[in-house]
């Protein structure tokens, strides 16, 4: 039985659920524990071989996508473990699967390329998506079609900001 990640069906969902579990206790984090991280990751790696290839439509309708995911369940841990760990002032903001990474995060270029995030300037941020996630061909729209397409969650590195969860 599943202590953190119960009732998820979705990639999306279980990406949302360990950002927030990962807000509240990563252990670089204010209140963060490592004993409760280190279960929650566990916990992910283990929901993340069920549910990576499932995913919602616009919709909000559950679907199994036809291409394999290869992505794998560290790629998402890494990502926001580099991110957690730094003391420099970081907003991540999580809109579907992708991380869109911004603020004082020059310091943290070589770390953030080697996770396979990627500057964008049309954006103003850096951007890290699971590897296997294709471009669609609103890869124009700005943050605010975006956001509104795939609902948003946002912290910054050293509070919470607030979570806009889509309905």
């Amino acid at each position: 039985m599943n202590r953190y990640f119960k009732d998820v069906k979705t990639s999306e969902q279980l990406k949302k659920l360990y950002f927030d579990l990962a807000k509240r206790y990563h252990p670089d984090r204010p209140g963060g524990n490592l004993v409760i991280m280190q279960e929650v990751n566990a916990e992910y790696m283990k929901v993340f071989s069920a549910v990576k290839d499932q995913h919602l439509n616009k919709d909000g309708e559950v679907y199994t996508s036809k291409v394999k995911s290869s992505e794998l369940p560290d790629d998402y841990i890494d990502i926001l473990s580099v991110i957690f760990s730094s003391k420099l002032k970081i907003e991540i903001e999580l809109c579907g699967r992708w991380l869109y990474i911004r603020g004082d995060t020059k310091p943290l270029k070589e770390s953030l390329k080697k996770e396979k995030a990627f500057w964008s300037p049309t954006k103003g941020c850096w951007i890290w998506h699971p590897k296997d996630s294709y471009r669609r061909p609103h890869q124009s729209w700005d943050m605010n079609n975006i956001r509104d397409f795939y609902g948003s969650a946002t912290v910054e590195n050293d509070e919470k900001i607030g979570i806009d969860e889509k309905s």
